[in-house]
């Protein structure tokens, strides 16, 4: 049975500073590992397990899959290095290869592309719109196509914005929690 499509978009959470890395091997902060955890258990709480798993192979990207704290069992996941350096238009290619029998994707990776998709898929929305993706920021759309070949971003609107609010306690804030 074919249903809408949902799409997770998801910012690296905080790494450590490209003056001590290489950019691809920058690893999460403790900070980062937090924000991570803090996105999880969004995740968890609202069900949003993914059908589908695309990251970056940046090594902070993996680490805040990792940090999430989510068995994701049988979900597909795809480590893409691609996704390193991916506008919008690349984001696009990914989701319309996706199988029809995938339901929900989740995207974990980098700025600029991931921006620049949240704002196009945003656009059509009444209730949120993307005009920064922070670390470790979560946008949930969900797309008006039941067939990913039929991708169109002026079919998609935006659920939900979520980022981690870590303070002492981690913990998350949403737009529309």
């Amino acid at each position: 049975m074919s249903t809408k499509k949902k799409i997770y978009l998801l910012r690296h959470a905080q790494a450590a500073s490209s003056f001590e890395y290489e950019d691809k091997d920058r690893p999460l902060t403790a900070l980062g590992k937090e924000q991570a955890a803090a996105i999880g258990k969004y995740i968890n709480s609202h069900s949003l397990y993914p059908d589908k798993i695309l990251c970056s192979s940046a090594l902070r990207t993996q680490e805040t899959l990792d940090n999430l704290g989510i068995d994701f069992g049988k979900t597909s996941i795809s480590i893409e290095p691609r996704l390193y350096n991916a506008d919008e238009k690349m984001l696009e290619q990914f989701f319309m290869a996706l199988d029809v029998d995938v339901d929900s994707v989740l995207v974990i990776g980098h700025n600029p592309g991931l921006f620049h998709a949240a704002y196009a898929y945003s656009k059509e929305s009444d209730n949120c719109a993307v005009f920064s993706y922070d670390l470790a920021m979560l946008c949930v759309f969900e797309a008006g196509f039941e067939n990913w070949t039929d991708f169109s971003e002026r079919k998609i609107r935006c659920l939900d914005i979520v980022h981690p609010n870590i303070t002492t306690t981690p913990d998350f804030s949403s737009k529309f929690a």
